[in-house]
Order: C-alpha cells, then sequence, then structure tokens
C-alpha cells in the first residue's frame, strides 16, 4: 500500500477538481481535467475515465457495476477511506492504494492525520488539503434533488443504467440511518445536510490557507465560496 506520508503536498500551489456524483456532475466541462488534480468520486470516474485519483468510501463500488472496469484501467492512485466491508480491495493495485482512517470531527485534535468522517466527497476534499492543493474546485458535490435524482448517473446520459443507479441511491439511502424524501428539485433531508454542513464547516476552519470553491450547481450556499460551472 502507498505511505500516505509520500503524497503529503506532493501537489502543493496546484489547482483540484473533485468531482462528485451529484447532478451537477454531468454538466462539467471535460476539458478541465487538463487544468487540475483531478479527484473522482465513486462513479464519478465514468465522467472522467483517467482522472489522478479515484477517491471511494463507498460500499456500493463493487464489480458488477458498469464503471468498475474504468476504475481498473484508470492508472490512477486509489484512495480509500476506511476501506468499508464488502468493499474488494484485492482487485486494486496495491502500489498504487492508499487507504486512510477516518475520524470523527468532534474527536480530533490538531496534531491528528485522519481524514474527517464524512461522505465520500468530504473525504476525497480533504484528502486534496493533505495533497497540498489549492484552490479546491468542487463539482457534483449536490446537496438538491434534480427533477427527483440525486446521482447523475441516473439521468439519461449517465454512464450506469436506470434500475442499477436506483439500487445504488437505495443502498447509499440506507446507510444514512434516516430515510429522505426526494421531491422534485428538493434539498436533502435535515440529517443529511446537518452532515455535510458539519463536515464542510470543519474542514474549512482547519485549513484556513487553503481556498475551496464551489462549482456545484446545488451547493449548500454561504459555506464555501462559489463560482459558475463554466468558470472552472
Amino acid at each position: 500500500m502507498t505511505d500516505l506520508d509520500l503524497l503529503r503536498g506532493k501537489h502543493a500551489g496546484k489547482s483540484a477538481l473533485v468531482v462528485g456524483a451529484g447532478p451537477s456532475a454531468r454538466l462539467t466541462p471535460k476539458d478541465v481535467a487538463s487544468r487540475h488534480i483531478v479527484l473522482a468520486v465513486n462513479e464519478a470516474i465514468s465522467l472522467f475515465p483517467n482522472p489522478d485519483y479515484f477517491c471511494a468510501r463507498d460500499r456500493t463500488i463493487l464489480p458488477e457495476h458498469d464503471y468498475w472496469p474504468t476504475i481498473l484501467r484508470s492508472g490512477c492512485i486509489y484512495a480509500l477511506f476506511d476501506a468499508v466491508e464488502g468493499m474488494p480491495l484485492h482487485h486494486f493495485d496495491e502500489e498504487r492504494t492508499v487507504i486512510m482512517t477516518m475520524k470523527p470531527s468532534w474527536m480530533m485534535n490538531p496534531c491528528d492525520d485522519q481524514i474527517i468522517c464524512g461522505y465520500s466527497a468530504q473525504c476525497a476534499v480533504h484528502f486534496a488539503v493533505i495533497l497540498g492543493c489549492s484552490p479546491i474546485y468542487l463539482t457534483g458535490c449536490d446537496c438538491r434533488y434534480v427533477d427527483g435524482k440525486r446521482r447523475f448517473s441516473q439521468f439519461a446520459n449517465g454512464k450506469q443504467d436506470e434500475s442499477r443507479a436506483a439500487e445504488s441511491t437505495r443502498q447509499i439511502e440506507s446507510s444514512f440511518g434516516k430515510k429522505k424524501t426526494a421531491p422534485e428539485d428538493g434539498v436533502e433531508s435535515d440529517y443529511f445536510l446537518d452532515s455535510i454542513l458539519s463536515a464542510w464547516k470543519f474542514i474549512k476552519s482547519r485549513n484556513p490557507s487553503v481556498e475551496i470553491i464551489d462549482a456545484s450547481a446545488g451547493r449548500l450556499e454561504g459555506v464555501f465560496e462559489s463560482v459558475d460551472i463554466g468558470e472552472l
């Protein structure tokens, strides 16, 4: 396994693009990849098949998904957070894999190196901070449903078929511990939003010198500086 210390500060002074799997990921111009260090989160690797890093803490990243071959072909570094139960680690190239331990924000102290315990995109942003990246741009890190959908792969131009995307969504929603509703263009549940907001604020407060800019269409306003997705 790759030692995290070997990656610390590796991209100091370089900008990063963290691509989540939310609806706005499908609107992200492909040519932006050449301008940033790209961290593709979960199935976002199907949109950006040659990222610098593939980031996941999602137990639904399994070999039966359409984008699984893309993960293995990418040649990138696999950044896996806490290696959740059920993730098929034996498929990953050990020399290109770094596994990081997560820790809840309220248990962290200034000397801790663990990744904050959050959702996959938040872990990826924290990892980008460790890599030394700034600014860090976010896209596909949406906190709103679009047409009742919360993942880009549920749209007609997504890479994953509807049935698998729906199953993936059900699995993830069940892991939140509270059932969420999905009104058209509605926000996520209070439970989900509170968890996201807490983690974002923690990352921001611990790293005040790192510029984090959110281009996600369904972003939480007032947390980070925002920019239109076309300006990436």
